[in-house]
């Protein structure tokens, strides 16, 4: 039987879910009590406004104007890191109950079966273990932010708060809890002179660019495979009748 564990964090909804905490952190809500619930997400505004009139459904200015004010983050390149040069070794590590466990206890963050990773488990229970081969691909992706609001001054702070976000020591969090590294001289942006007219209001944009390394990994395990523990005869066995 064979079973592929892919752990392969979805870098952009990480990003995402800690923007989210991170304005609960700095309490915008109080900050901007007019403006409160930023709308955070992957799915910019116009999309929705798309899918409504695509899919005929009714879609008033009031409804359309609640997206707003909203930050847009996506993951809009992703390749190997060019900057490492060595080759994507192939590694055989032992898989055991204690990375079964990690598995379970980080589920979101592996791409694997819940039938899989119940025979994982019992494979692997009473201290047994399957041996595995596979790779660490080093990723390099490009993050795209826009920034939307009908104000201003509420699009001026929200870019900064942002840009400080990926900029400060928060950054440290990212790599030490997803490793997931900001390239902070990356990080560049277009605060003013954007705008857009289709919600009815005049709408200000800021734009955000940068980018973040990070690793993917694929095991590939082989239950069928036999693994060799001691060779059972030497060229010292072999004699030559004459």
């Amino acid at each position: 039987m064979r079973y592929i564990i892919n752990l392969a964090r979805d870098v952009e909804e990480i990003l995402l879910e800690e923007l989210r905490e991170y304005f609960e952190i700095i309490r915008w809500d109080e900050i901007y009590p007019n403006f409160k619930g930023v709308r955070v997400s992957g799915i910019h505004p116009m999309a929705l406004v798309t899918n409504a009139e695509i899919n005929s459904e009714e879609l008033s200015v009031e409804k359309a104007q609640s997206y707003f004010p909203c930050v847009v983050l996506v993951e809009d390149n992703d390749a190997r890191n060019q900057e490492l040069m060595t080759p994507t070794d192939l590694r055989h590590p032992t898989i055991s109950s204690s990375e079964v466990a990690d598995i379970m206890d980080n589920r979101s963050r592996y791409i694997i079966s819940d039938k899989d990773l119940q025979e994982l488990r019992e494979l692997t229970k009473s201290g047994g273990t399957v041996f595995a081969e596979g790779t660490i691909t080093h990723r390099r992706a490009s993050i795209v932010v826009e920034i939307w609001s009908f104000n201003r001054k509420v699009k001026n702070d929200l870019y900064t708060v942002v840009r400080q976000f990926f900029h400060g020591p928060l950054r440290f969090t990212l790599s030490d809890t997803y490793d997931i590294v900001v390239l902070e001289h990356t990080l560049n942006g277009q605060k003013s002179g954007n705008y857009n007219f289709d919600f009815g209001r005049m709408l200000h944009g800021a734009f955000l660019r940068f980018e973040i390394d990070h690793a993917a990994h694929q095991y590939i395990i082989d239950t069928e495979t036999v693994q060799v523990s001691k060779v059972d005869h030497t060229v010292e066995d072999i004699s030559h009748a004459g």
